[in-house]
Order: C-alpha cells, then sequence, then structure tokens
C-alpha cells in the first residue's frame, strides 16, 4: 500500500478529517480497496451517524495491491499527522 498526499490544503483537510472524527469517536475501520478508501461509523452515544469515501484521484500516488480494513484510533492519527 502506497498513499502520498504532496498539496498542503490537502495534506491539512485530511488531518482535519481525523481531528473531526475523535470527537465523534475513539476508532474507525478504514477500508482500502484499488479505487477508494472507505470510512463509516456510528458515533458512541448511537447518534450520528458518519460516511466518508475519498477516491484515489484524489491522492498524488495511490496504490493497493489488495484491498483490506484496517483498524485507527483517530486521535493518534491526528496527532501523527499534525506533526
Amino acid at each position: 500500500m502506497k498513499l502520498v498526499i504532496t498539496e498542503p490544503t490537502k495534506v491539512k483537510a485530511f488531518a482535519i478529517i481525523f481531528r473531526q472524527l475523535k470527537n465523534i469517536v475513539a476508532d474507525v475501520n478504514m477500508e482500502f480497496s484499488d479505487e477508494s478508501v472507505y470510512i463509516q461509523g456510528m458515533g458512541q452515544s448511537q447518534v450520528c451517524l458518519f460516511e466518508l469515501l475519498i477516491q484515489k484521484d484524489w491522492f498524488t500516488e495511490y496504490e493497493v495491491n489488495k484491498s483490506f480494513v484496517m483498524g485507527l484510533h483517530c486521535e493518534f492519527m491526528f496527532k501523527m499527522l499534525n506533526c
């Protein structure tokens, strides 16, 4: 798997996604396919439902050899991206 974002505005937007998600839910499962990244979930109070689909052309480089699901802790991901 190789995901590259070189445009500063897109990097900032990607970090903002995880900054906002950490306020709704602690962990998410990200589904990586050969065409997109997909996240769907529900807040802990079961009031907020969210869905996110980022197509591969949004990234500078996008290479996924085999579809898979990866669990991420939103706060840790935001901290890493914010560095």
